[in-house]
């Protein structure tokens, strides 16, 4: 067993590797700025926000990259912000192979990224016009003309003369994005003897490992705005404004609290800071963080606004300004900054970076003027991560208050390089002369303050001052810092709380390796962390594992209870651990967890043969909807007894199928005896859909997300090319189907009430004058416009729909009556979930499934042709946890069946493990709830086994449907169940509900 998981690994490592970056097959330029046209469109980064397409400028070095919006002079691609022509809509770093070409590293995380004034995202800077810019052979930039537009009346208001198109008179704009020759020739570079390259933009070499990336990547931007009119403008400051999915990435301004506040209320109060720089810093992995600086002043204005509707943010970095100022006939602002992308760099190495890069000293005014260094080390034990912060304390530290340096008040502090990582070895930090003060907390620790140091004491000549027995005498002295002089503090020792080794072992009844997820809660029931097959703990904590059916992991001192699941056919495992310290025999202190290792057996608990358990909405961090590693994700389905999982990410499928493969491979996820029919025998026990989604956007708005989904079988193992949206869904629908054969195309999250690109359904009532908070109508005839082509397909022409995404039950309630409408006018969509999955704690991959009938297959050796025709046909029912078995004379889910007269016997079996509670049944009958009197027994697996009797109205073809779980009254206020289900499932409420039977009497 050892060696094949070795060998295993050896194939996951490769494949990954391969899956990280994409080459683009260039030869190493200095700068290049090219126009993308369909011969070079692999040139085009790839990423979680990626969005260029030809007709886009793409400017490059080989540090970075960034795509710049073409449709110029045009509204056709307004991304975000109204009148985006000329934006940055990508912006990823990138790294020299050692083959000397380019590679992407597709980390790009942001939406957008372009210019405003005052600080406004309504009124934007609009280009007409962009020239690729050679000034010689190794250099190329590229600069764009355009104008300031008025979109929401604000400059009008204010007196401004704005002509019909919204476009403000007089008012000229030029900015330019350049980037430094990072070939070797530009002039900040130098080599030493042996032709190794040193200088320019890498950091000192005596930083040591402060920048976890080692070199700055940046762009130079260059705006002038030029005031053309004979009048005064109420123009205070030219601004650039990033707009990014606010769970993806999240500002970091060094002093938050200096002039700068969040906004509490949609009508906000514009309230600034003006820090050194600004940061996003990323959620996920594989992403890059994005910082800006002021390349004149070393101060920029800064402000963040929230649209928690749309899941976006907006941050604002403009040259340092005041609200009240305006810009004179004849006058100018030139705005000089520098943008950088990270691969995974701190704020403390930004900082750094934007003091030392090229050289640069910020204006004489500035407390940045005089630097001095501090290194220092951070001794822990056992504790694997936590964050440390340094604040000035003395009234000598000037700060920025917007119009001009003013000295620090007395009893404030100056929190001058806000929060980063623990350190594990030395490190040095450049600071403005001052006295500070420092902040330290281990993970799971209580915070570690001190004002003072306590170090050697030294006499006039520097030399360690001892006693009489020879030991060094220490002395407690303030934390002061010089100019241009380093201070070496001692070890600064984070050990009082240890953070415990803790193993568990995880079997079967059978003795067969076995995956599990695992829960550890706090004594307060606060959930701490979670960790499944391959995770990393949320907060922090290092995890050592194996490959087999033992985990390690380390946990802080505490009292904690321990989860172990395995999906909802299994048992929910739960033991005390305590982590203390204690006193031996020998009096000496000790810690230990007791126990030190668990040992649990997963036992089964509802047999449920005869059903394959699938997640038709799974996402990686490649999808904007997606927070988890692709290996994570897996893991976790095979942690959760999931059987197929299609992944839908938005991105490019190939990388995520490369990533599936090789964890398929290391997980043993292959049976060589199933070759009876085409599908791939790799993907028999963890299925990667030949899926992804598609964003469409017409002129009147957006359409909504589709996943294309289809079995992979061997001819397909090549990425999908999805075709472009056209301007009718049912226009997709033909050339998706002709482009892809045998594909179903899934509506996803039909009531989408968290993205801006919205819902289809949402879409369709607009488009339509329809309430967007009421269910569409079920004489409706929105859903029957044709594409136009002659082939007849219409916008009901899907195949899925996805009724329940994760744990957003508002949705659910509303596309739950959509989609009885639907079946009231004789539409039948099969109904599907999907965990949506994101964030480890709320949303693992697996947490909605959706049940699909087989026949004669054995658990883990899967005939997905059945599977897959079973499941377009609806014989199926969606669960978060309860298990739904009827039948009506024979038929079940999405079957037919007959009857005589008014009442028919409904045969219903309803199960859940011990940990799952139900505690209503539902029987829908033509969209009304009949009452049925279950004598339910919530003590045993089996809640109901029995018949129902129900009544039909009329002779006609009758839907039944059966809901169990939480009560319609749960659903509606939202909150989440507690108990064992809300730790192993937290954030959802019990829920399971099945397509319709069909009974025609």
């Amino acid at each position: 067993m050892f060696l094949r998981h070795a060998r295993f690994s050896f194939i996951l490592f490769a494949l990954i590797a391969v899956g990280c970056y994409r080459e683009s097959g260039e030869d190493v330029l200095p700068v290049t700025a090219t126009r993308i046209t369909n011969d070079v469109r692999d040139l085009l980064p790839t990423g979680k926000e990626s969005t260029g397409k030809i007709g886009d400028y793409l400017l490059q070095n080989s540090q970075i990259q960034m795509v710049v919006d073409g449709a110029v002079g045009s509204a056709a691609r307004n991304q975000f912000l109204a009148q985006s022509s000329g934006a940055v809509i990508d912006f990823s770093s990138v790294t020299l192979g050692s083959d000397r070409r380019f590679r992407s590293f597709n980390d790009d995380g942001l939406h957008l990224l372009t210019q405003t004034v005052n600080m406004n995202r309504h009124t934007p800077i609009a280009y007409e016009r962009i020239e690729v810019l050679r000034d010689r052979e190794s250099s190329a930039a590229l600069r764009l003309t355009g104008f300031v537009y008025d979109s929401d009346g604000s400059l009008a208001a204010s007196g401004v003369p704005v002509d019909s198109n919204g476009r403000v008179v007089g008012v000229q704009v030029q900015t330019t994005y350049s980037m430094p020759d990072r070939r070797g020739d530009d002039p900040a570079f130098t080599s030493d003897e042996s032709g190794t390259r040193t200088g320019g933009n890498d950091l000192p070499s005596q930083l040591g490992t402060v920048n976890e990336d080692s070199t700055v990547r940046y762009t130079i931007v260059t705006t002038q705005i030029v005031n053309n009119s004979d009048r005064e403008l109420p123009i205070f400051t030219v601004n650039d404004v990033m707009a990014y999915d606010n769970q993806g990435l999240e500002p970091f301004i060094p002093y938050p609290d200096w002039g700068y506040a969040l906004p509490e209320v949609a009508d906000r109060a514009q309230r600034f800071a003006y820090p050194h720089y600004v940061q996003l810093v990323p959620l996920q992995q594989f992403t890059a963080g994005y910082a800006i600086y002021d390349d004149m002043t070393g101060v920029v204005m800064a402000e963040h606004e929230i649209v928690p509707e749309e899941r976006l943010a907006y941050t604002y970095v403009g040259r340092s300004a005041l609200p009240n100022q305006t810009m004179a006939p004849g006058g100018q602002y030139t705005y000089i900054r520098k943008m950088m992308a990270f691969g995974n760099t701190t704020p403390l190495g930004v900082n750094n970076a934007a003091l030392l890069d090229l050289g640069y000293r910020p204006p004489a005014g500035s407390p940045l003027h005089q630097l001095g260094g501090m290194s220092f080390v951070f001794g822990f034990q056992d504790a694997p991560s936590g964050r440390w912060w340094a604040s000035y304390i003395n009234q000598s530290i000037s700060y920025f208050n917007g119009q001009a340096y003013v000295p620090l008040e007395a009893g404030r502090d100056y929190p001058y390089l806000g929060e980063s990582s623990l350190p594990n070895n030395s490190r040095l930090v450049q600071l403005p002369a001052g006295q500070i003060a420092f902040h330290a907390e281990p993970i799971n620790n209580p915070p570690f303050y001190t004002e003072t140091v306590n170090e050697a004491a030294r006499d006039d000549d520097g030399q360690i001052v001892t006693d009489e027995d020879g030991n060094t005498v220490f002395v407690e002295n303030t934390i002061e810092i010089s100019a241009d002089e380093q201070r070496n503090l001692p070890r600064i020792d984070l050990a009082e709380e240890r953070h415990l080794p803790f193993g568990l072992n995880l079997a079967t009844t059978e003795q067969r390796e076995l995956m599990g997820r695992v829960i550890f809660t706090k004594e307060n029931g606060e959930i701490d962390f979670s960790l499944g097959n391959l995770p990393r703990v949320n907060d922090g904590n290092q995890i050592l594992l194996t490959l087999t059916t033992e985990i390690d992991t380390r946990i802080p001192l505490g009292n904690y209870n321990v989860y172990m699941s395995h999906g909802p056919l299994f048992n929910v495992n739960i033991a005390p651990v305590v982590a203390q310290e204690s006193v031996n025999d020998d009096g000496q202190d000790t810690t230990a967890a007791d126990p030190r290792r668990l040992s649990f057996e997963m036992a089964q608990a509802v047999q449920f043969p005869g059903y394959f358990s699938a997640d038709f909405d799974a996402r990686t961090l490649l999808d904007r909807a997606g927070l988890m590693d692709t290996g994570e994700s897996i893991g976790y389905a095979f942690a959760e007894d999931l059987d197929v999982a299609f992944y839908t990410d938005s991105d490019v499928v190939a990388r995520t199928e490369l990533l599936l493969r090789a964890q398929a491979l290391v997980l043993g996820s292959f049976d060589t005896d199933d070759n009876d029919n085409d599908v791939d025998s790799l993907f028999d026990e963890l299925t990667a859909a030949r899926a992804t989604a598609v964003l469409g956007r017409d002129s009147e708005g957006a359409w909504g997300r589709f996943a294309l989904l289809s079995l992979p079988r061997e001819e397909q193992q090549t990425d999908i090319v999805v075709p472009p949206f056209e301007r009718t869904p049912s226009a997709f629908f033909d050339t998706v189907r002709d482009q892809i054969p045998g594909v179903l195309v899934q509506v996803v999250r039909p009531r989408n009430s968290d993205q801006t690109e919205g819902g289809y359904f949402n879409a369709l009532a607009q488009r339509n004058g329809l309430p967007l908070d009421q269910p569409i109508p079920v004489d409706s005839s929105v859903f029957q416009s044709a594409s136009g082509s002659g082939s007849g397909t219409r916008a009901i022409d899907f195949d899925l729909l996805q009724v329940l995404a994760g744990n957003r039950y508002d949705e659910y309630l509303l596309t739950r009556a959509d989609w009885f409408n639907l079946l009231e006018s004789g539409i039948f969509k099969p109904a599907t979930g999907g965990s949506s999955a994101g964030r480890l704690r709320e949303l693992s991959v697996g947490a909605v499934r959706t049940w699909v009938a087989v026949e004669n297959t054995v658990h883990r050796d899967n005939d997905l042709v059945e599977f897959w025709t079973n499941a377009a046909a609806g014989n199926s029912f969606v669960s978060n946890g309860p298990l739904i078995e009827a039948s009506v004379n024979g038929a079940s889910f999405g079957q037919e069946a007959n009857a005589n007269g008014n009442q028919v016997t409904l045969n219903l079996k309803v199960s859940a493990a011990p940990w799952v509670p139900v505690s209503e049944v539902r029987v829908i009958v033509d969209g009304v709830a009949q009452p049925v009197d279950l004598a339910m027994n919530s003590d045993e697996v089996v809640r109901f086994d029995g018949q129902v009797t129900l009544n039909l109205e009329g002779s006609r073809r009758h839907w039944i449907v059966v809901e169990a779980g939480a009560s319609l009254q749960q659903l509606q206020s939202g909150a989440a169940a507690g108990g064992v289900y809300g730790v192993v499932m937290p954030g959802h409420l019990p829920l399971a509900f099945s397509n319709p039977i069909f009974v025609q009497n």
